[in-house]
């Protein structure tokens, strides 16, 4: 008896713990991405300058962990993995150079020159002890051949990161005195020159590449002699799941500080898991329409686990080895995109297989139906919605529910993680060059019990829940309820084909 109010009270502790973990997690993640707009990202601003007789084009690049991490061997150019202030200036005027080969500035149809007035580099502090980058650059724009006080149209285009995912911004402002028309949609400086990412519009960031105004020549004051460059006075805030890795990474830790680390990114796991995505609905609408047992919920987290995990061990590598071939950024993209397609696949597939099963299953009983939802004619039918056994007037017993199958199974759970958390990517990357690979390792299998957790508690509560207690079974004798139930699985094959398309489509729309 002892024993079994042992285990019951250890029981009862662990479900304890993983409460309070579940509780502040969302607490600990609130800064989860030290980049507001996610690791991967490269951001581009320009502000057009409206002055007498010239322009002046400040053009920003904010560049997150990941891109940052990689521009590294350009800016070091000694290789002693620092970056001192000398290779900070060469790399900003290398590539103030660069970026005009991608913008054109005109007026009245006519293409620009432009000089380079002055340009900086800044590294500052990220996640998980990597580093942000930000770009500076300011160009003179002399606008000749104009008369004055006629009508100029002028024109700008950028191509540059066109095919990177991340804010790309395009401001017009006029000096005291400037007469211009058209640029008012480009007065707003939504992002202070990436310096103040507005949060309401980080989910909808802007993707601005042209912009055209009409500008009256010689309307305008002189322009300064010197330009204003906005540099940022500090890193971002560094939390979330990589900051256990930062308070770890110096090697000076207890055992017992290690485990509550370990702890702590099981409890992000958890949360990130509740976020969007991650397959829950499909999860959910998989096991509703079929025989799942609690063992089937946990051989998927324990699925889900180790495609997490080895997701982010490959974009980790991806990162580090072959940048020159294939960015990071566009892989997650595509790994998104793949993983939409394969549950659209996975939902068709099994939208057909129980669709047959289901007009077997009339056959056999010697029925038919008018329609997929129409009533069975032959003789009345008892259906009960945890999927057992029961007799008709025939004498026969079967089940409408189709069973679990282990290549379903499997197939779902490798669905359900194959897109890595980038946060959990900073940490492989960050550990990889810090040379503490064993500790990232086990910090990312931690995280990933955690989301596989939530995913095993969604499956083993739909399991049992399908346990209808005696007297709501009653409600399930009822034609219509009976009709519903039979249906169930069909209809959860439709649901998850509708996640996977979703999934796609979003996935698709960041390509």
């Amino acid at each position: 008896m002892r024993a079994v109010l042992s285990r019951r009270w250890q029981i009862r502790l662990f479900a304890a713990l993983a409460v309070v973990s579940l509780a502040f997690a969302p607490t600990l993640a609130q800064h989860a991405l030290a980049h507001p707009l996610g690791n991967f990202t490269t951001n581009r601003y320009a502000r057009i300058e409206v002055y007498q007789d010239r322009l002046q084009l400040h053009y920003v690049v904010d560049m997150a962990e990941i891109p940052a991490f990689q521009a590294m061997p350009e800016i070091d150019s000694d290789g002693d993995g620092a970056a001192s202030e000398p290779e900070l200036a060469a790399y900003a005027r290398r590539r103030a150079g660069e970026l005009p080969r991608n913008f054109e500035l005109t007026a009245a149809g006519k293409r620009l020159s432009h000089a380079l007035l002055q340009s900086t580099a800044q590294l500052l502090p990220g996640q998980g002890g990597l580093q942000v980058l930000r770009l500076v650059a300011v160009y003179d724009v002399p606008i000749t051949g104009v008369e004055s006080g006629s009508n100029v149209p002028i024109a700008f285009t950028d191509t540059n990161f066109g095919e990177t995912q991340g804010w790309k911004e395009v401001v017009v402002r006029g000096s005291a005195g400037a007469t211009l028309s058209g640029a008012e949609a480009f007065a707003a400086d939504q992002s202070n020159a990436l310096l103040d990412y507005p949060a309401e519009s980080l989910r909808s960031a802007p993707n601005v590449s042209e912009a055209s105004f009409s500008w009256v020549a010689g309307t305008g004051s002189p322009a300064p002699l010197a330009a204003n460059v906005q540099l940022a006075e500090a890193g971002r805030v560094s939390g979330g799941f990589a900051a256990v890795f930062e308070d770890l990474s110096d090697g000076n830790v207890s055992f017992g500080f290690l485990l509550l680390s370990l702890l702590i990114a099981f409890a992000f796991g958890a949360q990130h898991a509740l976020g969007p995505g991650h397959g829950k609905s499909m999860v959910a609408a998989y096991l509703v329409g079929s025989r799942g047992t609690p063992k089937h919920a946990v051989a998927l987290g324990l699925t889900v686990t180790a495609t997490h995990t080895s997701t982010v061990y490959l974009l980790g590598v991806v990162t580090l080895l072959a940048s020159a071939w294939l960015t990071p950024e566009k892989v997650y993209l595509w790994m998104g995109v793949a993983a939409g397609l394969m549950v659209v696949a996975f939902g068709l597939g099994l939208f057909v297989q129980r669709l047959l099963q289901y007009r077997r299953e009339g056959r056999t009983q010697g029925m038919h139906r008018h329609g997929l939802l129409g009533k069975a004619h032959s003789h009345p039918a008892t259906h009960h919605p945890d999927g057992h056994d029961h007799a008709h007037s025939s004498g026969h017993a079967h089940d409408h529910d189709s069973r679990v199958t282990w290549r379903s199974l499997l197939s779902l759970g490798v669905l359900g993680g194959l897109l890595p958390c980038p946060s959990a990517v900073v940490v492989m990357v960050a550990a990889i060059s810090q040379g503490q690979v064993l500790l990232g390792m086990l910090l990312i299998v931690a995280f990933s019990l955690g989301l596989a957790g939530v995913l095993m508690a969604i499956g083993v509560g739909l399991v049992l829940g399908r346990r209808t207690p005696g007297r709501a079974r009653r409600l399930f004798e009822r034609p219509l309820a009976a009709r519903a139930v039979a249906v169930m699985p069909v209809l959860s094959a439709v649901v998850v084909t509708v996640v996977g398309l979703g999934l796609t489509y979003q996935a698709a729309g960041r390509v």
